[in-house]
């Protein structure tokens, strides 16, 4: 048996029993909250560090993160990056402070991504003038963020067919330097979809 990438959870006693069987339980990335008689999976990695040494790649996500409890999901600090998610989501559990995307690079894409259930969903996040800059982020849905979908400092940005859904803030814009936002929706947010 294989079980890879799967949610177990809310059972009223066990999510998964692996004491009846003979045969070998294997897998990985799989979430329950409630086990008895298995061995726990092994952890999802996400704490992705997309750093200098991906400067000019694609990094493409091949299955589904589920994070417990991360900083930072996925840290892009590459510069003429491309990460697409090929359409896997990144979900977190709506941890305090924790991030699902931070962009620190320069001309950095993100796309094709599902991002749900961060304290911030992305943000653009440098400790220089410079970091940050001709970001663009294309068919992605940034969903349910405890206060920030998207959370963008002074810096460049391109959106286009992006959904940002039921955040606390859906867009924060804290300037107005090259932001461009065409085929893209905003709704449903608790305090306001776009400051």
């Amino acid at each position: 048996n294989i079980f890879n990438s799967n949610y177990f959870c809310n059972s009223y006693e066990t999510d998964v029993s692996c004491d009846d069987t003979s045969e070998t339980n294997t897998g990985s990335g799989n979430f329950m909250d409630t086990i008895e008689y298995c061995e726990a999976p092994a952890e999802t990695n996400c704490e992705l560090e997309l750093h200098e040494s991906y400067d000019g790649q694609t990094y493409l996500l091949d299955a589904p993160l589920e994070c417990s409890s991360p900083f930072i999901a996925v840290n892009i600090s590459a510069n003429d990056f491309t990460f697409d998610c090929q359409g896997h989501s990144i979900t977190g559990d709506l941890t305090i402070s924790s991030f699902g995307i931070v962009i620190r690079g320069d001309n950095v894409n993100i796309q094709n991504c599902v991002i749900e259930d961060f304290y911030v969903g992305i943000g653009l996040i440098s400790s220089s003038s410079t970091g940050g800059e001709g970001a663009q982020i294309l068919n992605t849905e940034i969903l349910n963020s405890i206060r920030y979908g998207l959370l963008v400092p002074d810096f460049g940005l391109s959106l286009s067919n992006v959904i940002v859904d039921g955040s606390g803030v859906n867009v924060y814009i804290a300037g107005t330097k090259d932001i461009v936002v065409g085929s893209s929706s905003f709704c449903s947010s608790s305090a306001i979809d776009l400051e």
